[in-house]
């Protein structure tokens, strides 16, 4: 063959693969990752996070790329990253921020390294709302007032952020009607789906017809927010010996549904609502590698 010809031919399949190239960009479906962070800043305004928290998007990916496809997970963990790549994720949503204490060094010689490092070289994007998403009006923390009964409730502390309100962390639940202990503990099991929790009656509500009208809730781990709040029970995921201790010589009970049962079930409920503001343009999708790292034997 002629080199002219040669070139001309190279050249024409060049130009080719550079419109089939930019029709495949522009036609791809999908949403921008700027509009993802928007929906997910209204849904938990990253304001209302604690101060010694770590959210919003903490892994940009390399390259821009349209988002087609979320997974929604607990905790990112290696299982859960090798779901995303399998499946083909451009976005992972971790209710708990995989970055969270200042990293010094990023290598492969440590699991948190190797995990940042294959996100960014699968070009992934990675968001962590966590306590924004407990603390907004309709968030994790009013799902787990739900599953105690009907009243009334309000933050346990409460600050006031510009453009948003008055907000903040833990609730404060006055039941319309004050239940017993057996019927709280049979509405959260079931709320949580969990087949166990675990309990600590303070002296004056061991009697079994003692019924319970205020409580207070965190989910998560939630000795420092329920410190020293007034009511008669305490509902979290997990609190320190000692704290458990404190509350039981206040006259406060204590529930415990361990740390990642108290949030897991808010998952389904969060993933309706991204679907209801993205549309079908994202396929949004639970991880099914989301495990708790404990178990009872």
């Amino acid at each position: 063959m002629h080199c002219g010809t040669f070139l001309i031919i190279r050249s024409c399949f060049l130009y080719k693969i550079e419109l089939d190239s930019t029709y495949t960009m522009k036609n791809k479906k999908g949403i921008p990752l700027s509009n993802i962070l928007k929906t997910l800043q209204d849904l938990a305004p990253l304001e209302l996070a604690e101060g010694w928290d770590n959210t919003g998007l903490l892994i940009g990916p390399t390259k821009p790329r349209p988002i087609t496809s979320i997974l929604l997970t607990l905790d990112l963990t290696m299982a859960v990253l090798e779901e995303a790549l399998r499946e083909k994720t451009d976005m992972i949503i971790a209710y708990h921020p995989p970055i969270f204490e200042p990293i010094k060094a990023l290598t492969r010689n440590d699991p948190k390294g190797r995990l940042v490092l294959q996100a960014i070289q699968a070009n992934l994007a990675v968001y962590s709302p966590h306590t924004a998403l407990d603390t907004v009006d309709g968030g994790l923390t009013d799902w787990l007032c739900e599953g105690v009964g009907n009243g009334t409730h309000h933050p346990i502390y409460s600050i006031e952020k510009q453009g948003i309100g008055t907000k903040g962390p833990g609730r404060v639940l006055t039941l319309d009607t004050p239940l017993l202990l057996t019927t709280i503990r049979k509405k959260l099991k079931k709320h949580l789906g969990i087949k166990f929790l675990r309990a600590a009656l303070s002296s004056p509500h061991k009697k079994t017809n003692t019924r319970f009208k205020k409580v207070a809730l965190c989910p998560g781990a939630g000795s420092s927010v329920l410190q020293d709040v007034q009511a008669d029970l305490y509902v979290t995921g997990e609190m320190r010996h000692h704290d458990v201790l404190t509350a039981l010589e206040s006259g406060i009970s204590v529930l415990l549904c361990e740390h990642a049962q108290s949030e897991r079930g808010y998952l389904p409920i969060f993933k309706r609502k991204l679907e209801q503001r993205l549309g079908h343009e994202v396929r949004t999708k639970l991880a099914t590698s989301d495990f708790g790292p404990l178990q009872i034997m």
